[in-house]
């Protein structure tokens, strides 16, 4: 059996002080603190500017469907007028309400004789009442 080979001085470690480094260690922490505090102030902000950016894009999103939904509305009322020239009613079902459309034919709101204009509509009266 081999014994315990000593170690050489070429083995050892050397350990060499460094007073600028322990200065800098020591004097160092409100920096490395500030830094910290800086890095966390940084990433709330990118935080703060993701979140802003997702809801604008959901909101865009949202008002681009709204129009789609209405140009779809329009379409089909367009749609129904030309298949329904008639004086049937069509009546549209909206979330809020309904909307019956009546169509009334060729009424002449200015006619030429202003007897029946007057007789169809009443009349103006100017009075000097002061």
């Amino acid at each position: 059996m081999k014994g315990k080979s000593k170690k050489s001085k070429r083995d050892k470690l050397i350990l060499t002080f460094d007073e600028d480094s322990r200065r800098d260690y020591l004097t160092g922490f409100r920096k490395r603190k500030n830094m910290r505090r800086k890095k966390a102030k940084e990433q709330e902000e990118k935080l703060k500017k993701d979140c802003i950016r997702n809801a604008k894009q959901k909101k865009k999103k949202e008002l681009e469907q709204k129009l789609h939904e209405r140009e779809q509305r329009i379409n089909e009322i367009i749609k129904a007028e030309e298949e329904n020239d008639d004086s049937t009613p069509v009546t549209y079902n909206y979330p809020d309400h309904f909307v019956t459309v009546t169509t009334i034919g060729d009424v002449d709101l200015n006619p030429d004789d202003k007897q029946t204009a007057s007789s169809d509509y009443g009349h103006n009266e100017v009075s000097n009442r002061y």
